[in-house]
């Protein structure tokens, strides 16, 4: 990409090494769902970014965790590392089916 192509982009709002903003929904629409609400919260956005940042290995927290849940192979420092996430899960799927039983 050109110097100039690049410059109209970053006056258009884009910029490659910024991530998009999310607009607030505000209003009466029949589509509003109350997990905007939560996911529209200051301190759950930031939370999702620290949990979806890259790291140096190039995978971010939420793929490692997702990668270590329930992996009954794994050596016992793995499993002590990721045991609080593991519990964490655990107890919202526990929360869930009960929720969703009649």
């Amino acid at each position: 990409m050109n110097r100039t192509a690049a410059h109209l982009q970053r006056s258009q709002g884009h910029h490659p090494h910024k991530r998009p903003t999310v607009k607030k929904v505000t209003g009466s629409q029949a589509s509003h769902d109350a997990l905007e609400d939560k996911l529209s919260r200051p301190l759950v956005r930031k939370a999702l970014r620290w949990m979806t940042h890259r790291q140096a290995d190039g995978k971010c927290f939420f793929e490692k965790v997702c990668e270590n849940y329930d992996q009954p192979s794994a050596d016992f420092a793995t499993r002590l590392r990721w045991s609080l996430p593991n519990l964490v899960i655990n107890l919202a799927l526990k929360k869930a089916n009960s929720i969703n039983r009649p």
